[in-house]
């Protein structure tokens, strides 16, 4: 099981259009081709070496408390700009 001893995460909450979610997020994989179930289950808990074939972007929010940009760890430059209610907290 990951360790989340002094990890970041992402909290963000949404109103207003149609959608709604608040909660955390720990870390955010994006890939180019569809993962298997079995992939998923086998990668889930552990960090990424940042060199895995197919990796697109990978947000692991290992970022200060209070930061609005967050980069893109896989290499490919992909930044997330926070706004609204959304904030990085340590855990």
């Amino acid at each position: 099981m990951k360790n989340n001893m002094n990890k970041n995460i992402l909290h963000y909450q949404i109103y207003g259009r149609g959608d709604h979610f608040v909660g955390e997020i720990d870390e955010l994989r994006i890939w180019n081709a569809a993962r298997t179930q079995e992939e998923i289950l086998a990668n889930m808990n552990s960090e990424l070496t940042r060199n895995e074939s197919g990796l697109v972007a990978y947000w692991n929010f290992n970022v200060q408390p209070g930061e609005t940009v967050i980069p893109d760890a896989s290499g490919n430059d992909h930044k997330v700009f926070l706004n609204g209610n959304t904030i990085i907290i340590q855990r």
